[in-house]
């Protein structure tokens, strides 16, 4: 296959290829909050989402290179969230935010299919912005319906009042620009492995 072509059309092989990577991402997406959750509420909401730009960094940079995917974000997060609908995680916000994330951030590197590098990671950092804005965005506008909804889910009841009390302010910038931050670091990241690593081993 020609990795720099993106005018031939998706085939069955790179969309079973994406589906085992959009499963690895999820995966990493559950790796990034229970590593996050070790240290409480607070490093886990400014920490968890953003730690996955190491994992899925790279494996969005291998997705750019072995397959023609014009929508390559909003392809890998919706697979991850029917995921964790299907687990029984899922979230209507949190879809609409992930998937909001995904958009923008498909817009941004579609004119270049990917190979803007500086375009490629401000892209993947709207995603992981789209991810944790997942829990930001109902702590904002609606922290009653959200406490309850996860209290309802068995979360602990003193968790959530830790949560919300803290990022109800300034904190959820800081948590905003941490997802930007390791979503961009996560492509550069994966760019060196890539060169790396990924030629290496034949998997391009």
């Amino acid at each position: 296959m020609n990795i720099n072509s993106k005018s031939k059309k998706t085939g069955i092989r790179e969309y079973i290829f994406i589906g085992i990577f959009s499963a690895l991402t999820a995966m990493g997406v559950m790796l990034a909050g229970i590593i996050s959750s070790l240290f409480g509420p607070i490093g886990h909401n400014l920490f968890g989402h953003a730690m996955l730009g190491f994992v899925s960094g790279p494996i969005f940079v291998l997705l750019s290179k072995k397959t023609n995917t014009k929508w390559l974000f909003t392809s890998v997060f919706f697979v991850v969230m029917m995921i964790f609908q299907i687990m029984g995680m899922g979230y209507l916000p949190w879809f609409l935010t992930t998937m909001s994330g995904a958009i923008i951030g498909d817009l941004l590197c579609l004119r270049s299919s990917y190979d803007n590098t500086k375009l490629f990671a401000l892209g993947h950092g709207f995603c992981l912005i789209g991810i944790a804005g997942g829990s930001l965005v109902p702590m904002i506008f609606f922290a009653e319906s959200f406490r309850k909804e996860w209290i309802a889910r068995g979360q602990d009841p003193q968790y959530m009042e830790q949560t919300i009390s803290f990022f109800t302010g300034p904190m959820i910038i800081l948590a905003v620009i941490l997802a930007l931050v390791f979503g961009i670091i996560g492509i550069y990241m994966g760019k060196k492995i890539f060169e790396k690593h990924f030629k290496k081993a034949g998997l391009v």
